[in-house]
């Protein structure tokens, strides 16, 4: 699908299908109906495929030839293992996680094929976005791949999930305050380019789950559909710009200077969400509301909670903006040195 938005910016969006229902029925039929090949390569975790792959496999195999490749975790020996398999199919389908998305979003961008979403979590904002977050020993990459061109989510099985993924999303969609705003200070300060369409279908999403908070915190069948659409809606808009601009501002880069440099195993959206406190008193918004609608859900919000030291939040605030010299924010802007940054978290209460 393709619209020319207000500032004359010709947005596409490879996304043909979604639905999003208490349970999936018919999968093999409707992935026939997509007309995607009929050989699949099902991508999908050790855990994960106990609990939806295996039953999804027996499913395909109806209508498919199907293989499935199992990874326990994203490493560059699986996405390179992957690629190569991945030749011989018409299309991926993932089942899983973050992770196990993000494999496949890889590798079918690389060998030229579709590939087919089946979230099991909704940890993440990147089930319909075409970026890819690529870790190395030194620092994370944002890498533009493609969209899904199906997703299928199945409240059944997200509903089983471990209430912290649920939590993390909720975290990843409510950074949006912060990098909403850095996006706004690019322009401002920059003459960036900044789609008032896309920026406002992120803030859309953002005040749909806010208004859905209570479902999202006891993890009502509502809740869990306004979160899910609310995460899709966001992949979207990182598609329609192609870039993760809308979506990852200074919060995103303190949580990956976080996922580099600090022992902490907490996920990607608590980190996210922790650093949208920090940032969002930075631009002068109200973090306190942001904190108490955090710890109104669940969400931890100081750094020990999370086992990440003063130490590492600190040179985090400070140094994070490295990540990405070619993305300002309001960490480029302020330039905060050591005793600014422990000031502010320590004003915000996150230490």
């Amino acid at each position: 699908m393709k619209f020319k938005c207000e500032c004359g910016r010709i947005h596409a969006n490879e996304l043909e299908f979604i639905e999003i229902s208490r349970k999936v029925d018919d999968l093999a039929r409707n992935l026939k109906e997509l007309k995607l090949g009929k050989k699949c390569l099902i991508v999908s975790g050790p855990k994960t495929y106990r609990i939806a792959a295996s039953k999804i496999e027996e499913e395909l195999e109806k209508e498919f030839k199907v293989k499935t490749f199992i990874a326990p975790k994203f490493t560059l020996e699986n996405l390179r293992n992957l690629i190569k398999i991945s030749k011989r199919f018409d299309f991926e389908l993932a089942v899983g996680g973050g992770s196990v998305i993000d494999l496949a979003k890889f590798s079918s961008f690389r060998n030229g094929k579709r590939f087919v979403a089946f979230p099991t979590t909704l940890s993440h904002d990147g089930i319909a976005s075409p970026i890819v977050s690529l870790r190395t020993n030194s620092t994370k990459l944002s890498v533009l791949t493609k969209q899904p061109v199906a997703i299928f989510v199945d409240l059944s099985i997200i509903s089983k999930a471990p209430r912290r993924l649920r939590l993390a999303g909720f975290g990843d969609i409510l950074a949006k305050y912060t990098s909403l705003a850095d996006w706004k200070l690019g322009k401002k300060e920059f003459n960036e380019y900044y789609c008032e369409y896309t920026a406002n279908l992120v803030k859309e999403s953002l005040k749909r789950v806010l208004k859905a908070k209570k479902d999202v915190r006891d993890g009502t069948e509502k809740g869990l559909k306004v979160e899910v659409e609310s995460l899709i809606n966001c992949g979207v808009a990182m598609a329609y710009v192609n870039s993760s601009r809308p979506c990852s501002g200074s919060e995103h880069l303190l949580a990956h200077y976080l996922d580099l440099y600090s022992r902490s195993n907490a996920l990607h959206g608590e980190k996210c969400a922790l650093a949208t406190i920090i940032m969002s008193k930075l631009h002068k918004l109200k973090w306190k509301k942001i904190r108490e609608v955090m710890e109104f859900v669940g969400l931890k919000t100081t750094a020990r909670a999370l086992r990440i030291s003063k130490e590492s939040l600190i040179n985090g605030i400070v140094k994070c903006k490295n990540l990405r010299i070619d993305r300002y924010t309001i960490l480029h802007k302020l330039n905060l040195n050591e005793e600014e940054a422990e000031k502010v978290a320590m004003e915000t209460h996150v230490i």
